[in-house]
């Protein structure tokens, strides 16, 4: 529910309507297709950069490139929150303690951490996975590639979806895109079953890195918006290291890729039933309130 946790408090047990937001869904999903065109920019620049220069000033030059985005986008965005000039800003601690109140959030948080493992463990190991599983190594590498352009097909059609099922329900339907192409690297071996993964696999993992910030801003007041989500990155981000590290230890310890991908495609599928369940939870909570203030 928008703004469940982090809304001013109310004087009754009804909870009062949700407050008027404006649509920046639209805005949130064209500034994330842009975005989606860096890699195949960035990566063959690298590429070019490393053996022209070395990859010690490649670094040096990308981390330069970094900082100026950050600077300009400091620049650019001003007052993102909707600040009032002399407007103290809230504790940290307090707008943290009053989101994880929310159902939601915390459901939105766990499914970070977990989706994040699954998205982080795919990326990595669908190369060595298709390769011994007999496919080429370069082709194996060319259409772990596609995945990346295969964003897009994830993120064109958000503004439409999110209209119809809502920002939940549809980052709900990718992550269990997710689960279902993970699914196809059981036959890494053939090619036609590997595009089929980097098509549905890349959609969702483009859809679910935009749709982070279009229910983020469902659930949080504007003025937390930035360090909520910030905070959600971070365990995105954490998931994203605990992944591939299990499903390592998998395969050091069974010396099969097969446990794995279980573990992926359940983590997509797990990410899911958390948003789910929070919502759910959430809708109970709201019911009972609403028959305590009859």
């Amino acid at each position: 529910m928008a703004w469940s946790g982090l809304s001013a408090s109310t004087t009754s047990r009804r909870r009062p309507p949700p407050a008027p937001r404006p649509p920046r869904p639209r805005a949130i999903v064209w500034l994330t297709i842009f975005g989606a065109f860096s890699s195949p920019v960035y990566l063959p620049l690298t590429a070019w950069l490393v053996q022209s220069a070395g990859w010690r000033d490649t670094i040096r030059i990308q981390a330069g490139t970094i900082l100026a985005a950050f600077v300009l986008a400091a620049v650019l965005v001003s007052n993102p929150g909707g600040f009032r000039p002399g407007q103290p800003a809230d504790r940290a601690a307090s707008v943290l303690r009053d989101a994880w109140r929310s159902p939601p959030v915390r459901a939105w948080l766990l499914s970070a951490l977990i989706g994040g493992a699954a998205v982080g463990a795919l990326i990595l190991y669908q190369v060595p996975v298709t390769a011994r599983a007999g496919l080429p190594l370069g082709v194996a590498a060319a259409v772990a590639g596609f995945r990346g352009l295969a964003q897009l097909a994830g993120r064109l059609p958000l503004t439409g979806l999110t209209s119809k099922l809502g920002a939940c329900n549809t980052l709900v339907l990718a992550y269990a895109v997710g689960a279902i192409a993970t699914l196809l690297l059981f036959v890494g071996g053939m090619l036609a079953p590997v595009l089929l993964l980097s098509l549905f696999a890349g959609a969702s993992i483009g859809a679910v890195y935009t749709l982070q910030g279009i229910y983020a801003y469902e659930l949080i007041n504007p003025r937390h918006l930035g360090m909520v989500l910030g905070i959600q990155q971070a365990v995105f981000t954490i998931g994203g290291a605990i992944g591939p590290a299990a499903a390592g230890a998998l395969l050091g310890a069974t010396r099969s890729y097969m446990p794995a991908i279980t573990i992926i495609t359940a983590g997509f599928a797990a990410a899911a039933g958390v948003l789910l369940l929070g919502r759910a939870r959430d809708h109970t909570a709201a019911s009972f309130s609403d028959a305590e203030g009859d």
